[in-house]
């Protein structure tokens, strides 16, 4: 496992992706990432509904970081991870937080 990814909103996770290195058969290597431990399944519906905060989201974390909150550590899958977190607020005034922690 390379990383792990978590987005919330006004505190409840909203996304979490654990990203894995793996070696194919013919040599080539690749990063996939995979829903996480406790990650819920949304319905279409639902996926719909706060797709276009999502967007907003990964637009605003395009143009630059957010609000260093700090570090904290987790240990996920029995690894300890580093995780910088970093927080953002949509047009409408959502909060949403982004973690991303490496091995340590």
């Amino acid at each position: 496992m390379l990383k792990v990814q978590e987005t919330l909103s006004d505190g409840a996770i909203v996304w979490k992706v654990h990203v894995y290195k793996y070696e194919l058969s013919d040599g080539q290597t690749k990063e996939i990432g995979e829903g996480g431990d406790g990650m819920p399944v949304y319905s279409q519906d639902q996926f719909k509904e706060f797709k276009p905060k999502l967007e907003e989201f990964r637009q605003l974390k395009k143009a630059g970081p957010g609000e260093d909150l700090g570090t904290y550590e987790e240990t996920v899958e029995g690894r300890v991870f580093s995780f910088k977190r970093e927080k953002y607020f949509l047009s409408d005034g959502t909060e949403v937080t982004w973690s991303v922690g490496t091995p340590k």
